[in-house]
C-alpha cells in the first residue's frame, strides 16, 4: 500500500522514538488508515490514524537537508544520521490490526563534500539529452539523481512485444519462448520477426486455443508473402478459421496428420517475392487444437516479400511453455547498458506514470511519474504510444495573418472546425481505407503530419457562383449529396455527367512531417451538404460539412483521383478522411493537423550517455587545503559519540592513502595513524599509540600524503572531560 521514511536518533531506536519524514502510497483511493489501538494512558482501546497515506503516489527518492531529530538544524558533513524505510500493507476487511508494517532496518548516512580530486559530471536534477533513431513521438526522460553513482556508459532504450497468458494464480507470465538464429550482420530484412504463441483453454472441453501473433520487425519496410507453421506430432487440429491479414484474407492450407505433425501454409510460401506481401505485421490468428501437455515446439518460417531486394526469410521455433486462462500481447520498454553489454531493465510496462500492462489485473495501475526506476545514478521514465493512430492527434490554427475572410457572404466566420470521421457512430477509424476502401495501412504513411495552407481567392464568376480564381490548389470532387447531384454541379466541365472532376479549392495541403523537406500532396473530397442548384454556390463549401481524403502523393494538378471507381496508383497512398464543418479562414491562414507517431518495434530506439565522476591527482593535491578536523575545539564531548567510552574527533577530506602524525606542543609524537581505506574521513580516538587518553591541550596534526606529494598541518584543541579511574 505504501512506504514510510523515518529518521532515527540511533540505530536501535523504536518507532515511538523515530520521526516520520514522509509517506508515499499507491493511488487507489486509500489515504489515512485508521485502526484500533490500545492507549496506555487511559487503558482503553481507541481508534486513531496509524498510517498517513493520502494517495501521494510512489516515489523512489527523497532529498533531506535538515536534521529532524535535532530540531530542524542543517545536516552536518561528516556526522552520522540514521534512517529507516518501511513498507506497509492494508486489508480493509479486517475489523482490527488491518495494517502491517515491516520492522526497522537502520540505514546510516554520512553527508559529505566531494572526495579529494573527484569531480562529478551532471548535477542532481540535470536532464540528460536523449537521441532518437526512428519516427515515434515522445521518448524517455532521464534525470540525474545521484552524481556519485553515474557510470559514463552509453544506454539504449528499446522496445519488445511478448505473448502472455494469465496463469492459475492470476499472474500474467510469458506464454512462450522464441528461438531463432540471429546474426546482427545478416542482411535479413525480416531479422527479429517471429511468431509468438499463447495457449489458453478454449470454452469447449478438451480444446486449447493457440493464439498466434506475427511479431513483425523489419529494418526497411519489407512485408511477408506468407508464413509456414509446423505443429508437433500428437497435436490434433480441431479447427483453424480464416482471418484477415494486412493485405487481405488468409485461408490456411493444412497438410499432414496427428502422427507426423500438421503443416500449415498461410499466404505464399514459395519464394514468389511479390514485393507486396499480405502480412504487414501485428496479424493475429487462432488455431484450435486438442488438449496437450506442454512444453511443445512449433516451428515456423516467415517468407520475405523481397520489396527492398536481398530477401532473406526469418525462421525459428516457438516453445509453448504452459496453458493459461486468458492471453494478451504486451508491449514493453527495456534498458540496455550498451557499454557493458547488459540489460539493466526488462519488460517495463509503466508509460507516463501508468502501468498499461500490470502483472496482475487486481493491482493499482497508476504509480505516478515519481515511481520511475532509478539505477546507475539516474531516474528514467518513458512516455510513448504503442497504438497506431485511428484519428488525428491534434489540429490547430497556427497562422492567420489577416483574421479576415475573403468571402462576401454572410456565413459564419468562426473558423477552426476540423473533425475526425469517427464523430459518426459506427465508424471505427478515420483512415481512408476503412471508410472508402482505398488507401494504406502503412504506419509510416499514416503517422505523417499535414498543413492546410489557405492561399486561394474567391471571385463571383457568374451570379451566385463563387470560384477560386487564383491560389489554392486543384483537387478532385468525387461525390455530392448523391451521384446525380455531381452531374448538376455548376462547375462540372462535362455537365450532366456524374463522374469525378478537377476543381480549384481555396487551400493547399502540404506534408510537413519532415519540416526541412515539406511537399505538397493531393486531395479528393465529397461535397456532403449541397446539390448543384443551391445559390450562392462556392467551389469549396466554407461553412458546411465537407469530407476530404488526403492522398499522400506528390501534388499533380492534372490527375483526377478516383475513389468510387476503386484503387489505383493515386489512391494507394490515401491516408486520412477529415471532416470540415468550417474552413472560412483568412487569406494566408495555416491549419496544422498532427497524427500520433507510435513506437515501431525494431525501428525506434533511444540512446543517451551519462557522465562518470572523474579523479585527478593534480586536483586532489589542490584539495588538501580543505582538510580539517572537527569538532575543533573538542569540549569534552562530540555529538556523534554514542557513549563516553568511544571518544573521537574526525579529520575530513583526506585521500585514500595518508599518514597522520599527531604531536603535542612539546614536539612529542603521541599518535601515528596510517590511513589506507577508501573515503575521506579518518577518526582519532583521542588516545596515544599506547591506548591512553591524551591530556587536554593543543595538538599539531601533520598529514603526509605521499601519493599526492604534499602535506597538510592542522591544529586541534582538545579539552578532555574529567577522567574516571574505573575506565583503566
Amino acid at each position: 500500500e505504501g512506504y514510510n521514511v523515518y529518521q532515527l536518533p540511533d540505530p536501535s531506536a523504536t518507532k515511538d522514538q523515530a520521526k516520520l519524514l514522509a509517506t508515499f502510497d499507491v493511488v487507489n483511493g486509500v489515504g489515512k488508515i485508521f485502526d484500533l489501538v490500545f492507549d496506555v494512558t487511559t487503558g482503553t482501546v481507541t481508534e486513531r490514524v496509524v498510517q498517513f497515506g493520502n494517495d501521494y503516489g510512489v516515489q523512489r527518492y527523497l532529498k533531506i537537508t535538515t536534521d529532524a531529530i535535532g530540531g530542524g538544524a542543517p545536516l552536518n558533513n561528516g556526522s552520522r544520521y540514521y534512517f529507516a524505510v518501511t513498507s506497509y500493507a492494508y486489508n480493509d476487511e479486517l475489523p482490527a490490526n488491518n495494517n502491517l508494517e515491516n520492522t526497522f532496518v537502520p540505514i546510516t548516512v554520512v553527508p559529505q563534500t566531494t572526495d579529494p580530486g573527484v569531480r562529478y559530471g551532471d548535477g542532481t536534477g540535470t536532464e540528460i539529452k536523449v537521441s532518437h533513431e526512428g519516427t515515434a513521438d515522445g521518448g524517455p526522460t532521464v534525470t540525474i539523481i545521484d552524481p556519485t553513482a553515474t557510470t559514463g556508459n552509453q544506454y539504449e532504450v528499446f522496445f519488445t512485444e511478448r505473448a502472455e497468458i494469465r496463469n492459475e494464480n492470476g499472474d500474467w507470465v510469458g506464454a512462450s519462448t522464441v528461438l531463432r538464429p540471429f546474426n546482427p550482420l545478416d542482411p535479413d530484412t525480416l531479422t527479429g520477426s517471429s511468431v509468438d504463441i499463447s495457449a489458453v483453454f478454449a470454452p469447449q472441453a478438451g480444446v486449447v486455443e493457440l493464439v498466434c501473433y506475427f511479431n513483425y520487425v523489419s529494418s526497411d519496410g519489407n512485408w511477408a508473402d506468407g508464413i509456414e507453421m509446423d505443429l508437433p506430432p500428437g497435436m490434433q487440429i480441431v479447427s483453424f478459421p480464416s482471418f484477415e491479414a494486412g493485405g487481405g484474407t488468409i485461408n490456411p492450407e493444412i497438410t499432414g496428420d496427428i502422427t507426423t505433425g500438421y503443416h500449415i501454409e498461410m499466404g505464399l510460401v514459395d519464394g514468389s517475392l511479390t514485393e507486396d506481401g499480405i502480412f504487414h505485421g501485428e496479424e493475429e490468428w487462432s488455431i484450435f487444437v486438442s488438449t496437450f501437455d506442454p512444453p511443445q515446439n512449433v516451428g515456423w518460417v516467415i517468407w520475405d516479400d523481397g520489396w527492398s531486394g536481398g530477401a532473406v526469410n526469418a525462421e525459428g521455433t516457438t516453445i509453448v511453455n504452459e496453458i493459461g486462462y486468458a492471453s494478451r500481447l504486451a508491449e514493453y520498454w527495456n534498458l540496455r547498458d550498451v557499454s557493458a553489454n547488459t540489460v539493466k531493465l526488462e519488460n517495463q510496462s509503466v508509460i507516463a506514470g501508468t502501468d498499461i500492462y500490470p502483472r496482475r489485473d487486481d493491482i493499482p495501475t497508476n504509480p505516478g511519474l515519481s515511481a520511475a526506476p532509478i539505477l546507475d545514478g539516474f531516474q528514467i521514465s518513458v512516455d510513448v504510444n504503442y497504438a497506431a493512430p485511428i484519428n488525428f492527434l491534434s489540429v490547430e490554427l497556427i497562422d492567420d495573418p489577416t483574421g479576415q475572410t475573403t468571402l462576401t457572404s454572410n456565413f459564419s466566420t468562426t473558423t477552426l472546425d476540423f473533425q475526425n470521421y469517427t464523430i459518426f457512430s459506427g465508424v471505427i477509424s478515420s483512415k481512408a481505407i476503412d471508410n472508402f476502401g482505398v488507401g494504406t495501412n502503412d504506419i509510416l504513411e499514416l503517422q505523417q503530419d499535414y498543413e492546410f495552407r489557405f492561399t486561394g481567392i474567391y471571385e463571383e464568376t457568374s451570379p451566385g457562383i463563387f470560384e477560386v480564381t487564383s491560389g489554392g490548389s486543384i483537387a478532385t470532387v468525387f461525390r455530392m449529396v448523391s451521384g446525380a447531384a455531381l452531374a448538376d454541379h455548376p462547375l462540372n466541365p462535362n455537365p450532366g455527367t456524374p463522374v469525378p472532376f478537377l476543381i480549384r479549392i481555396p487551400f493547399e495541403v502540404w506534408n510537413v512531417d519532415d519540416p526541412d523537406n515539406p511537399y505538397q500532396v493531393n486531395l479528393t473530397f465529397r461535397d456532403r451538404e449541397r446539390n448543384g442548384t443551391e445559390r450562392p454556390f462556392y467551389a469549396w463549401n466554407p461553412v458546411q460539412r465537407m469530407y476530404a481524403i488526403i492522398v499522400n502523393s506528390p501534388y499533380d494538378e492534372n490527375q483526377v483521383i478516383q475513389v468510387d471507381g476503386g484503387p489505383d496508383q493515386y489512391n494507394d497512398p490515401a491516408t486520412w478522411v477529415t471532416v470540415h464543418y468550417g474552413t472560412n479562414y483568412g487569406l494566408g491562414a495555416v491549419v496544422k493537423v498532427t497524427y500520433a507517431n507510435p513506437i515501431q518495434i525494431g525501428i525506434d530506439k533511444y540512446t543517451f550517455r551519462t557522465t562518470a565522476p572523474v579523479y585527478s591527482s593534480t586536483t586532489a593535491a589542490d584539495d588538501v587545503q580543505k582538510i580539517n578536523v572537527f569538532p575543533n575545539p573538542y569540549y569534552g564531548v562530540n555529538p556523534q559519540e554514542i557513549n563516553k567510552y568511544e571518544r573521537f574527533v574526525t579529520i575530513n577530506h583526506l585521500p585514500d592513502v595518508a599518514t597522520i602524525r599527531i604531536f603535542n606542543l612539546a614536539g612529542q609524537l603521541v599518535r601515528t595513524i596510517d590511513k589506507t581505506t577508501p573515503g575521506q574521513y579518518q577518526r582519532w580516538d583521542l588516545a596515544t599509540d599506547s591506548g591512553l587518553p591524551v591530556a587536554s591541550g593543543l595538538y599539531i596534526i601533520y598529514v603526509d600524503m605521499p601519493e599526492l606529494g604534499t602535506t597538510k598541518v592542522l591544529k586541534a584543541a582538545i579539552i578532555q572531560e574529567q577522567q574516571i579511574l574505573d575506565r583503566f
